[in-house]
Parts: C-alpha cells; sequence; structure tokens
C-alpha cells in the first residue's frame, strides 16, 4: 500500500501545537483510503476510512511502522458493511546515536 496524494489536499493548523493534513482521491477505479493525520509532540492520529478488505489493516500498520513509527493503539470499528473506520495512535521511533 502506497499514500497516494490525492486530488483534495486540505492543510489546516490546529491551535499552535499541532497540525493536520486530510488526502482523499481515487486511482483506477479502486477507491483509496481517506487518511487525516495530526502531529503533536512526536506522536502521530491517524484516522483513516477504507474498504473493507483481507488484510488492509496489517497492511496499513505495516506501512505506519515502514516510516519509522511505533503504533502505540490502534482501533478499527465497522463503517457500515463494506468500510472500516480506524484510528491509529502511533509515536516517532527513538533513534540511537552510537553504534
Amino acid at each position: 500500500m502506497k499514500m497516494v496524494k490525492g486530488e483534495e489536499e486540505q492543510p489546516t493548523n490546529q491551535d499552535g501545537d499541532g497540525s493536520s493534513h486530510e488526502i482523499s482521491g481515487e486511482t483506477s477505479g479502486q477507491q483509496l483510503p481517506e487518511i487525516e493525520a495530526r502531529f503533536c509532540n512526536g506522536s502521530i492520529f491517524f484516522k483513516i476510512h477504507c474498504e473493507k478488505q483481507k488484510g488492509v489493516i496489517m497492511k496499513i500498520i505495516t506501512e505506519i511502522e515502514n516510516m519509522n513509527l511505533a503504533v502505540a493503539n490502534t482501533s478499527v470499528s465497522p463503517f457500515g458493511t463494506l468500510a472500516h473506520e480506524m484510528t491509529i495512535t502511533a509515536e516517532m521511533k527513538k533513534i540511537s546515536t552510537w553504534q
């Protein structure tokens, strides 16, 4: 799964501490997930609305972890019969300075 910049992009700034960015769109007939990410003090809150597909939850978590983020909490709820509504809290991984 790749995070792709969609047709709509609406950056907003939430109070002075965090920021929010929303991306949505479509490619080749397949609906892309709607992803909202907020960053504050080293933590990132993702809100994701996506189609139900086998393995989609693990793919999303794996992609987040591949971005040097540690998933701290995940919540998934069905949204109708065809979609998932997910919230994920992740933290930036600490990089060791000694080798």
